[in-house]
């Protein structure tokens, strides 16, 4: 299996207990690895993330490709309220809403009636 190490080419700099590894003898710092990936599966805190971004950000962006126009959706104004309205009306709130497939499964489906039937009326 291959490690995954954080992805930021700082995250070594930083001294911090978990980032010294022993090498003949030295210690030297070192990126964290697999089980130290806490922030987005790719590196190890959130500042790491933000110090990524800020370096190669709108490289990215431009790669995937810039919006050049703002988005309005006039359809789906209230189906945000109506989803916390049904979520917040299950027994445990947002936690079912998100922790349980089958029951967004359902809200979604229930929404996408409600917003079909008022397209069509």
């Amino acid at each position: 299996m291959d490690k995954k190490v954080c992805q930021n080419p700082y995250c070594s700099g930083y001294k911090t207990d978990d980032r010294f590894i022993k090498v003949g003898g030295q210690k030297y710092l070192a990126d964290r690895v697999n089980s130290s990936l806490r922030y987005n599966r790719n590196f190890c805190t959130r500042h790491c993330f933000e110090e990524w971004f800020r370096i190669y950000g709108d490289r990215v962006i431009d790669f995937i490709g810039r919006k050049t126009e703002r988005t309005i959706n006039y359809n789906n104004i209230n189906i945000y309220i109506r989803r916390r309205d049904l979520a917040v009306n299950l027994p445990n709130g947002w936690l079912d809403y998100d922790n349980n497939p089958q029951i967004r499964q359902q809200i979604e489906t229930q929404l996408l009636s409600e917003l079909q039937s008022n397209n069509n009326a």
